[in-house]
């Protein structure tokens, strides 16, 4: 099972797929040398948007398991359009490349470099503007995603900081 990051052109700019679809995104995003750069703050500042299975730290936000204001309620609702970007890309790969859509009858390792190249060839499209009509019809409602990145000295620091850029940006921006 694969997973990726995109930007807000539906293309990949991360993508991972050695791990058997059993494992769980979040811990093939850690394990991923994407996740590893981003643990070590190497691409500055701004963050990545994940999906309440991961957890929340200051590189990787997630929207609030229960929201206790209405901007912690807006906060989720900026953060659930965003994200649905890679849900669409997903879709817009797998409408490209039906092969995607069922089961590859291949074994692991002719499988990920399958998936791999429906990815490159995927973003190739997109950058000859070789587009279908259904890929971009969402576009009106689609927001950059930012990647946020800052080193921790130790483990107590980013519990500390795990929820607080989250918290400044409710704050900031969705009051």
């Amino acid at each position: 099972m694969p997973i990726g990051v995109c930007d807000a052109k539906y293309k990949f700019i991360d993508l991972t797929v050695k791990q058997p679809g059993s494992v769980h995104d979040s811990t093939m995003f850690k394990a991923s040398g994407f996740g590893k750069k981003c643990a070590l703050g190497i691409y500055g500042e701004g963050f990545v948007l994940g999906d309440s299975g991961y957890g929340c730290t200051p590189y990787l936000l997630t929207p609030y398991n229960a929201p206790q204001s209405p901007s912690e309620e807006r906060f989720n609702r900026a953060h659930k359009t965003t994200r649905c970007i890679i849900e669409r890309t997903f879709g817009i790969l797998k409408r490209r490349f039906h092969c995607l859509h069922t089961e590859l009858r291949l074994q692991p390792g002719p499988s990920c470099r399958v998936i791999a190249a429906c990815c490159v060839l995927h973003n190739i499209s997109i950058d000859r503007r070789q587009v279908n009509d259904y890929e971009y019809k969402y576009e009106d409602e689609m927001q950059l995603p930012i990647v946020d990145h800052v080193r921790e000295e130790n483990a107590l620091a980013l519990r500390q900081k795990r929820f607080e850029k989250r918290n400044n940006i409710t704050l900031n921006y969705f009051t």
